[in-house]
């Protein structure tokens, strides 16, 4: 009951405009260099994880899975 009063409240709540100095193109302009922003950190962040992972390989696989030799077996000599 609380919750859908609180609710009814913010939204019937007038909202207050704050006047600023810049124009519509320059706000346009601002956005896009923030979007631009941190679209960049994404990509360099995955370009430094792929780097770190290529030179850095886990622990005990210091041969590739493709050196493993197909078909070949182990006789023993009896």
């Amino acid at each position: 009951m609380h919750g859908k009063m609180i609710f009814v409240l913010l939204l019937s709540a007038t909202r207050q405009r704050y006047p600023h100095n810049f124009s519509q193109p320059v706000i346009t302009v601002i956005i896009y260099s923030v979007m631009a922003v941190i679209i960049g950190i994404i990509l360099i962040s995955a370009q430094l994880i792929g780097l770190l992972i290529k030179r850095n390989p886990t622990l005990g696989t210091s041969d590739p899975l493709t050196s493993v030799k197909i078909g070949e077996t182990e006789y023993s000599n009896r």
